[in-house]
């Protein structure tokens, strides 16, 4: 493999360095990544500074940047087992809206709480 291709391969480790990678390889502004994911400009910002996406927002990056939603939401929450994570995205994508709002509610309230108790 050459050096080229090996600096494509390269892992990133973070959702801010997936975006930032993803934006240069297919030549997309931060304007366009919004729209084309169908999130506003300041959420993409936020996201590149280090904010968490909530789960659709990690759908809709995923479906834009033709990737599984398992490789955004694992960027997101690095400790999560790949197998157990891909059948509990599966479960949460069919539930109706409303638990879904509900679940992530309550899973921003856990991670405020988390970084408090730090």
């Amino acid at each position: 493999m050459s050096p080229m291709n090996e600096e494509k391969q390269s892992v990133t480790t973070t959702l801010e360095a997936f975006l930032v990678q993803a934006m240069q390889e297919r030549h997309l502004s931060i304007v366009a990544l919004a729209r084309g994911a169908g999130i506003a400009k300041q959420t993409i910002h936020g996201y590149l500074n280090g904010t968490r996406p909530t789960l659709e927002n990690c759908r809709k990056l995923s479906f834009f940047l033709g990737v599984p939603v398992g490789r955004i939401i694992s960027l997101v929450y690095p400790d999560t087992d790949g197998k157990r994570l891909d059948s509990l995205i599966e479960i949460y994508l069919h539930l109706p809206e409303y638990e879904r709002n509900l679940i992530e509610g309550m899973a921003f309230w856990l991670d405020q709480n988390a970084q408090r108790n730090k």
